[in-house]
Order: structure tokens, then sequence, then C-alpha cells
């Protein structure tokens, strides 16, 4: 007897980190997935169509998405401290490209629509820790709550604190490159001003999200918050990490590198965006 597909799941950001793992987690689970990424390679995930573009032109995938009971939208640029050198970039980006996304939304529409926000939205409060991230992702949960308001589609937000996978060293991000550096013994250069962030196992999240699709509650809005009951050390977890690759020499602790600017600035060069200097 052939299985029968329980969801259609359009899936942006499918590429990523956390869309990644979303793809796989339900594909696994009979429901048929169209994972939509700029860089989306195929993998051997069954029920998957793979589909291929940028957010800002995903109009040509419209019957696709309404031929879906559930959206996950996990595009979006993150990055928070390069954030504020440029503004522009993270308003076109996070917000534009959301509204153009809800667009493409045929109404009358009983959807589910999933959102990855980020915890640091917790920070609006706090004016001194604001950033465009921040306040790109504070702007998408208004415009998608008050769009909840107006249509018929159900809103899941999902804040999230800074992910990570103990098979995957990637996850810390900042921790692969210190990895790569200390495995050859060269100089490292670290922000002084190094915090204590919240990590959560991506895993647990991933499980989250499957969990509150397969037990749907019919409210409007929920909006759920996930994060570690205790912040991390950053410069504790590298100290660790150079211990255990017998790094010899003592990193150095600077002020933030303002090269990172011009770094970020390169990734985009070819992308036809404009930039806020």
């Amino acid at each position: 007897m052939p299985k029968v597909i329980k969801n259609k799941i359009f899936i942006t950001g499918a590429a990523g980190f956390l869309g990644e793992k979303i793809v796989q987690k339900f594909s696994e689970k009979d429901d048929f997935v169209y994972s939509f990424d700029k860089k989306n390679k195929k993998k051997n995930f069954k029920n998957t169509l793979y589909l291929k573009g940028d957010i800002a032109n995903i109009k040509k995938y419209k019957k696709e998405i309404n031929n879906s009971n559930i959206i996950i939208y996990a595009a979006s640029l993150s990055r928070n401290h390069q954030s504020v050198y440029f503004p522009k970039l993270y308003y076109e980006q996070n917000i534009i490209n959301l509204i153009k996304f809800l667009k493409l939304i045929k109404l009358p529409s009983n959807k589910y629509f999933y959102f990855i926000s980020s915890i640091d939205v917790l920070k609006h409060k706090n004016y001194d820790e604001l950033t465009p991230y921040i306040i790109s992702k504070i702007a998408c949960e208004k415009i998608l709550i008050e769009y909840c308001k107006l249509k018929k589609i159900k809103v899941r937000i999902f804040r999230i604190s800074s992910l990570f996978d103990v098979f995957n060293l990637d996850s810390f991000r900042f921790l692969s490159k210190i990895s790569k550096l200390a495995k050859k013994n060269k100089k490292i250069y670290l922000d002084k001003n190094l915090k204590k962030l919240n990590y959560v196992n991506l895993d647990f999240v991933v499980n989250k999200i499957f969990e509150s699709i397969k037990k749907p509650n019919h409210k409007k809005i929920i909006i759920f918050e996930i994060k570690n009951k205790k912040n991390i050390s950053q410069r504790n977890i590298v100290q660790k990490l150079l211990n255990s690759l017998g790094y010899k020499r003592k990193p150095l602790y600077v002020n933030e590198n303002i090269n990172v600017k011009m770094n970020f600035k390169k990734i985009y060069q070819n992308k036809n965006i404009s930039f806020v200097n």
C-alpha cells in the first residue's frame, strides 16, 4: 500500500544550517517538501523537490507556495554584529523580501506560516543593544502578526538562540575558522569584547518545530521562545577548543576588526545589492 503524504511544506532558506535539518526531518516523516534556497544542492532526501533561486525573485514558484499547507520561512541575513554596517541591506533582505513573499500567498488560505526569528528581539527594550538585524526581526514579527489578523492564516513565530550541533563545528560559525587557524598554528585575533551567548541545540529546535506541526493548535498566533537556561562564555569555548587542538600560541584579543565591513561587502559585490556606507 503506497504511503500517504501527510503535509506539503515549502521551506525557504532550506540550504542553511537550520533549514537543511528541517528539510531532512520532514522528508523522513513522509511529508512532501519544497526545498528553496539560492545555494540549494540536491541531497538524498526522499519526498523532496529542490528549487533554486533568490528569495527576492521567488515569484516563479508561486504555484508551489500555494500548493503547500505549511510554510517555514527560514531565509534571512543574520550576522547580527555586522548588520550595523549595512542597515539598508538588512532592510531589503529581511523585511522587504518577507513582504514580497506574503503577497504571493493566494487567499483565502488556511495555511500555517512558521517564521524563524531570533531571541534577540527581546532586547528591544534596551536601546543600546538594538542593531539593524534585531530591528528587522522585530519588524517581520509585527508584519506577520498584522497579516495574520487580516487573512486566514495561522502564524507560528520561533524566537531562537544561537544554534549549535555537537556533530558540526560550523554551527558555531566563528569556531570553525578558529579551528582551521589553530590546526595550522597560525595567529588568531579575537574580539576582546567576546560576551556570553545563549546557545541551543539544533536537534532540539527542529524537534520543537516538528512537534508543533504534528500537534496543530488552532490559535491564530503562537510565539515560541527557545533558549538555554544559562549563557555560555565564548572566550571559554574558544580556549577549550584551542587546548583540545594543542594550539601553542596565545590568542590575541583586540577590538573588532574594521575589515569585517570590507569582507562582508566583497561577498555581495556581484549581487546587485546597494550598500549604505
